[in-house]
């Protein structure tokens, strides 16, 4: 062996140790980013729950707004889509309150509205959408009960 065959040899071990030592650079910088990016997503995915929780509060609230300010036994409906990530077992509605309790990997999250006057109902067991039905039992100042129900609409034939 030549003194020149032994340095390419060396040559070509530095230059696959320096390929190595990038690579291993680059796929430390790629767990940076992607473990930074699920961060991201876990807290947008949060805060997408707890608004479409806000939005099934809100709905539950603004029709039970219209009744409280309604003659007695007038009736309201409302479509409202309740999330999957929704405790319903420790949601309710009750006093001057609907509240929804979300459940994240994160953190969990009470979404409260508050109404004009006194609303009772309950929830359904499991998520989806469901139509409530509202009626007020005595105009302004008076109460409203909410009580829900799974609408299913069969296509017509023709």
């Amino acid at each position: 062996m030549t003194l020149a065959s032994l340095h390419m040899r060396s040559r070509r071990g530095q230059i696959s140790l320096e390929y190595m030592m990038v690579a291993v650079i680059l796929t430390s910088a790629l767990v940076v980013v992607f473990a930074v990016a699920f961060g991201l997503f876990s807290e947008q995915k949060a805060a997408l729950q707890v608004a479409e929780a806000r939005t099934a509060a809100n709905g539950l609230a603004e029709m039970a707004n219209f009744l409280c300010t309604a003659p007695r036994n007038t009736t309201s409906r409302a479509s409202i889509f309740i999330p999957s990530f929704t405790d319903l077992t420790q949601s309710s509605i009750d006093n001057r309150t609907i509240k929804f309790f979300v459940k994240s990997r994160d953190a969990d999250s009470v979404v409260t509205s508050t109404t004009l006057c006194n609303v009772t109902g309950t929830f359904p067991s499991v998520s989806g959408t469901y139509v409530f039905r509202g009626v007020s039992t005595g105009g302004y100042g008076g109460s409203v009960t909410l009580n829900y129900t799974l609408e299913i609409k069969r296509p017509t034939s023709g």
